[in-house]
């Protein structure tokens, strides 16, 4: 058998080794990791340190591969990878300044470093965004950017975003949630209600709905009706927005993985409107699902993250920490929280 895969459009190699590897070693591999990944019309090949693995045939060659080892970021969430900013559209006043620019793969928000946010802002986008998708919530497609001294994009405040990577997500038409039964009634995915409530809580997103509501406001801005993939009036809704995961906005450290925060027990994400639309099938299926994140995987969710956003490796150990262990905590939790002393969804 002989692997042939063209090369994808956005190629960013960074490493090649040379090693013939046979086509049992690739599907071992792939068995450990338990699956495979299409990257446009190549093949991503889930390594411990994600890279994109291309085959091609070689002279003599019966049942042996040349696999060349390109470094990208782990599961981008589609084939969609922009490359270059074509222009700007429209900056917003936002804690992240984000940017509505146009790629060569069309138009994206833009968070890039410079914010006023920091860029620990755009480590935690990145991570929750990788954890939103792989917890099967509708997210929008993202990618990994480079803004370039000759972009030039301006933020709400007057300041431009500085050079380097920058967390890009595709635009999708839409609309917010304006706080209407109404509105809610046009979900078509219902069982995302639950699971964003269960999700919120594992990540502490205090960005949609708080724990803590003397604190901070609900954001009605962070529950997204997208109209694609809807039909008849319908609508999805999407996880968006998760530069508040984990630290609700402050600077990512070792201090993560304390047991306060692994056990912090309140409840985030459920807005009163969303309790009637729950039910405990569905929140028990998002239990289930969360009982299966592994180590692994996160880790390479949080290698994913750019140097450049500034994240120290003690910070990134005890993140790791914080979302496996409270993976187990809230599974064992939360539906006691969504239903105090037993209460049933009728």
């Amino acid at each position: 058998m002989l692997l042939d895969c063209p090369r994808p459009a956005a190629w960013r190699p960074s490493a090649i080794t040379g090693r013939k590897w046979n086509t049992r070693d690739i599907f071992d591999m792939a068995a450990e990791r338990r699956y495979w990944d299409g990257v446009g019309d190549g093949l991503a090949l889930p390594l411990p340190c994600p890279f994109l693995a291309r085959g091609r045939r070689e002279s003599g060659c019966t049942a042996l591969v040349q696999l060349q080892l390109y470094f990208v970021m782990t599961d981008r969430g589609s084939s969609w990878c922009p490359t270059t900013i074509k222009r700007f559209v429209q900056s917003f006043d936002t804690g992240t300044a984000v940017v509505r620019v146009e790629t060569d793969c069309g138009e994206g928000f833009l968070k890039a470093l410079g914010n006023p946010a920091g860029p620990h802002a755009l480590a935690c986008e990145l991570v929750g965004t990788q954890l939103a998708k792989w917890f099967k919530l509708s997210t929008f497609d993202y990618d990994i950017v480079s803004v370039t001294s000759d972009d030039e994009i301006p933020f709400y405040n007057g300041q431009r975003a500085a050079e380097g990577p920058a967390f890009i997500s595709r635009f999708e038409a839409g609309l917010p949630w304006g706080g209407s039964k109404r509105e809610l009634d046009k979900i078509i995915n219902r069982a995302a209600f639950g699971r964003l409530v269960v999700f919120d809580t594992w990540t502490r997103n205090c960005d949609r709905y708080p724990a803590d509501l003397g604190k901070r406001r609900p954001n009605r801005d962070n529950v997204y009706f997208s109209r694609k993939g809807g039909k008849a009036g319908k609508l999805v809704l999407k996880a968006i927005d998760h530069t508040h995961c984990f630290t609700c906005g402050r600077e990512l450290s070792s201090r993560l993985s304390n047991i306060g925060t692994i056990e912090d027990p309140r409840l985030y994400g459920l807005f009163p409107e969303f309790q009637p639309l729950i039910c405990k099938a569905d929140v028990t299926q998002a239990v289930a699902d969360l009982k299966l994140i592994r180590r692994t995987d996160v880790e390479t969710m949080v290698a994913a993250v750019p140097a450049e956003w500034q994240v120290s490796s003690s910070a990134r150990a005890a993140w790791v920490e914080l979302i496996c262990r409270r993976a187990d905590f809230v599974a064992r939790t939360v539906s006691d929280l969504i239903w105090p002393q037993g209460e049933l969804d009728l």
